[in-house]
């Protein structure tokens, strides 16, 4: 019998994707606003609130990050993936 990969499942991606966030920028609330998962990467976007020296500000930050091996392949800030 063969074993079975198991692939990282949305709720999984977006708890990566909030542990990043968290680690990066200090960031707890996030908004997701696009998901695709295509030749075994997520790609998602996320838009959150920033702080930085002069206030807060709006940003958005493009992940890719493997099914099966559960890497960030990819982090672009201040980037969104297009339909």
């Amino acid at each position: 019998m063969q074993n079975k990969i198991e692939k990282m499942n949305f709720v999984y991606t977006k708890n990566k994707v909030a542990e990043n966030l968290k680690a990066l920028f200090n960031v707890e609330e996030f908004e997701i606003t696009y998901v695709e998962e295509k030749e075994g990467v997520w790609k998602i976007n996320a838009e959150f609130k920033e702080i930085t020296s002069t206030g807060k500000r709006y940003t958005s930050a493009l992940f890719g990050i493997d099914t099966i091996t559960r890497e960030v392949k990819e982090f672009r800030k201040d980037y969104t993936r297009r339909f």
